[in-house]
């Protein structure tokens, strides 16, 4: 251990110089030797020694009995006097600085060092007192509980500073229960009460304290001042039990609404799906027992459906943290396919990830929904029937009458051109109220692949510069990396055609300086940019979006909430049925996307479309750019004759090879004998015997890489459709004009064999 270090305050020389050596002796150190009392205050304060042996006379204006005063209440160092007067002046002015000893020169070895001894001790232990009577009141002021001490009769001896605060009091001597409770009664469970052992008593629970708050109070005994108390320890318990009950009542309802809902609701593990809890909703409408799921995913008992629907909900889960009425095929254990709306958010529990799904079966509405949608359609277009039949004989009787005016001047140019203008309108008017009619009255299921968004918008556009009168410009705008979308492309194909003819009949007849211009966009649309989120709920933080603009009419007001209507129309009779924008709506509706309105009398109007992608899409595949060959021959297959004479001339036109087969049979013979010279065959779909399909396989057996496409007047079957998703076919849709018909033969022409 370092030396005690002790500084002498003598100015004697001889004097000092003794004591120091005496000092050495017994094993001090002396840090320093001075003889006034302004050096002694210094020295200390640089020093700052164990110990300081004090003369009282002391040369200089300041005597030792000064000094030790400064010396004890700036620093706290103690003071031994060393000194030859003894007189009662001296020694009174001496107690005020509470000195560690007084001793008389001449001094003995023993008796100073037995008091250097007892003063350093008495100063150890009266600093230990001090630390932890300072320790205590620090503790007593910041400690979040209350404290008091009471005596055995419960009267109160002391009170800390946060209690007196809290209940507005200040001064003590009464029962504690006088000042704490509402009522001032004491506790019936007051540990207070004579024989009560509160060495084993855990503490009591008092309600009613302070308006109404709830204390959980702990008793010890201890001495206070001399005499027998009782410590008590206050803890508020008030906003803790009103936790308790309110999570206890939150897990009441929880546990009532989980054990009798009549949805499915399961809690699941985000790291590997297995289930943790189920409900008896979830046994009655999968028919699995619990014990048959827990442990299991959804996964392992194969109760989704469809994959590619299960990726999306669980991205959508991962990117938005939630997931809401998510509409989604499951197989229930007897294998039959139900359709539900699930909803999901992740939970935690125990501190493990977890899911909280709750499922709604909505097979028995959506039924009666088909029902009375089909019922409605039917009925709607049995009422409209006269009207429609007025339709198609007005368009009859235009191409019958044309076509008799074309044969009989035939040689005047003008009215030639001006009666084939108007014989491929009215031709392209009754195909679009037949594609209407067909959309809206079919009862099949939509036929869902992926869809090319992009080479739509080319499409379209294409068909609308060829079709469209002259004083109106097309202009298209495809996005770069434009995802596709999970969809029936001959009705989305059908929501663009009806939404470009609409725009075309609000742009005729409108004279507008610099003519009109329709655009036709596809873009990525990002939630929280032009977009609001709510739109976009179901899709993510991304989207698909196709606009269609026009610089027509506009839309009135009054009537923008009804322009989706069935059969509600503006148009003259004879010039709209009313089902292009309720097809629209209803096709992009049960492709789980948004179409929205945007118009303004005499400025046009601008139809939005929202799509969700398809799960894990990035970007639009790039076209090929390999330069366009012209085909050595070209096989038609077409169970109708006029239809091979029409194609036959249009190819011969152009300078192609034309080989014609009336049915499947001999087109698998031509192709066989002329393969070398055949480098597309054109297909009908619906044909007697062997359908367009069937053909397409059997072509395929002789040559895998065989050219193909179809054209056809309707395509409903599951198996004609799956067969063009998987080889990546196209198909065009009946009547086509001519210009489509030859190019799209061009462009299939123009890719990549080997792809």
């Amino acid at each position: 251990m370092p030396s005690v270090k002790i500084l002498i305050v003598e100015d004697e020389n001889i004097i000092a110089r003794d004591i120091c050596v005496r000092l050495e002796h017994f094993g001090y150190a002396v840090a320093a030797t001075v003889a006034t009392g302004e050096e002694s205050i210094v020295q200390a304060r640089a020093l700052r020694p164990d110990l300081v042996l004090m003369d009282i006379v002391l040369c200089g204006p300041m005597d030792g009995i000064e000094a030790a005063r400064v010396i004890r209440e700036e620093m706290n160092i103690p003071v031994i006097f060393i000194t030859a007067f003894a007189d009662d002046r001296n020694l009174q002015r001496a107690k005020v600085t509470e000195p560690f000893g007084y001793l008389l020169k001449p001094v003995e070895d023993r008796e100073l060092h037995i008091t250097i001894e007892m003063a350093l001790y008495r100063h150890s232990m009266e600093q230990q007192l001090r630390e932890s009577y300072d320790f205590n009141q620090l503790l007593v002021q910041t400690i979040p509980f209350g404290m008091d001490i009471v005596d055995e009769e419960g009267h109160i001896l002391f009170m800390s500073d946060n209690l007196k605060k809290q209940f507005r009091v200040t001064g003590t001597e009464k029962h504690c229960w006088e000042i704490y409770r509402d009522d001032k009664t004491q506790c019936a469970a007051c540990p207070l009460i004579p024989g009560v052992d509160l060495r084993n008593h855990p503490g009591i629970e008092v309600s009613g304290i302070s308006g109404g708050r709830t204390f959980h109070i702990t008793h010890t005994r201890m001495t206070y001042q001399g005499k027998p108390a009782v410590l008590e320890v206050f803890q508020d318990f008030t906003e803790r039990k009103q936790t308790e009950l309110a999570l206890r009542h939150s897990e009441e309802l929880f546990s009532k609404a989980f054990r009798t809902s009549s949805d499915a609701i399961a809690i699941s593990r985000i790291a590997d799906g297995a289930f943790i809890e189920i409900n008896r909703g979830f046994t009655e409408q999968t028919g699995y027992e619990r014990g048959e799921v827990l442990g299991k995913s959804a996964i392992t008992l194969g109760i989704w459906v469809d994959a590619a629907l299960r990726d999306q909900f669980i991205g959508e889960l991962a990117d938005r943290g939630d997931v809401k009425n998510f509409e989604a095929g499951f197989r229930i254990k007897s294998g039959e396919t139900r359709s539900g709306l699930v909803s999901a958010r992740p939970i935690e529990i125990d501190g493990e990830r977890c899911m909280l799904s709750i499922t709604r079966d909505i097979t028995d509405r959506l039924l009666l929904e088909q029902q009375l949608n089909q019922a409605q359609k039917m009925e709607g277009i049995g009422t409209l029937a006269s009207s429609i039949a007025h339709d198609f004989n007005n368009i009859l009787n235009v191409i019958l009458g044309f076509t008799m005016q074309l044969m009989k001047h035939a040689s005047d140019p003008e009215k030639v051109q001006r009666y084939c203008q108007t014989i491929e309108k009215s031709a392209m008017r009754g195909a679009e109220l037949s594609a209407q009619l067909l959309s809206f009255a079919r009862k099949s299921g939509r036929e869902m692949s992926p869809v090319d968004v992009a080479a739509l918008v080319d499409e379209m556009a294409a068909l609308c510069a060829e079709t469209f009168p002259p004083s109106i410009t097309i202009r298209k705008s495809v996005a770069d990396a434009l995802p596709r979308v999970l969809g029936d492309r001959g009705e989305l194909y059908q929501v663009l055609l009806n939404l470009c003819v609409n725009a075309r009949d609000a742009m005729t007849g409108c004279d507008r300086e610099g003519g009109h211009v329709l655009t036709i966009e596809a873009i990525t649309a990002d939630a929280g940019g032009t977009v609001s989120p709510r739109l976009l709920q179901g899709h993510g933080e991304r989207s698909i979006e196709l606009r269609v603009t026009d610089t027509g009419v506009g839309i009135p007001k009054e009537i923008r909430e009804r322009i989706f209507e069935p059969f509600f129309t503006t148009k003259e009779r004879g010039k709209g049925t009313g089902l292009g924008l309720s097809v629209a709506y209803n096709v992009v509706r049960n492709h789980r996307g948004t179409i929205l309105l945007e118009s303004e009398e005499g400025t046009g109007s601008t139809f939005r479309i929202f799509l969700p992608p398809m799960p894990g899409e990035n970007s639009r595949k790039g076209k090929k750019s390999s330069p366009v060959k012209r085909p050595e021959g070209v096989l038609l297959v077409d169970d109708e004759i006029v239809m091979l004479e029409l194609g036959k001339e249009l190819l011969d036109e152009k300078g192609y090879r034309v080989f014609v087969a009336p049915d499947g049979p001999a087109a698998l013979e031509i192709y066989r004998k002329n393969r070398d010279a055949i480098d597309i065959v054109v297909l009908d779909l619906v044909m007697p015997g062997m359908d367009g399909g069937q053909v397409y396989v059997e072509l395929k057996k002789m040559n895998p890489r065989v050219r193909a496409f179809f054209c056809t007047g309707y395509m409903s079957d599951k198996v004609i459709t799956d067969l063009l998703a998987e080889n990546d076919l196209k198909a065009i849709q009946k009547p086509v004009h001519p210009e489509l018909f030859i190019r799209t033969i061009r462009e299939i022409l123009a890719e990549d064999p080997a792809r």
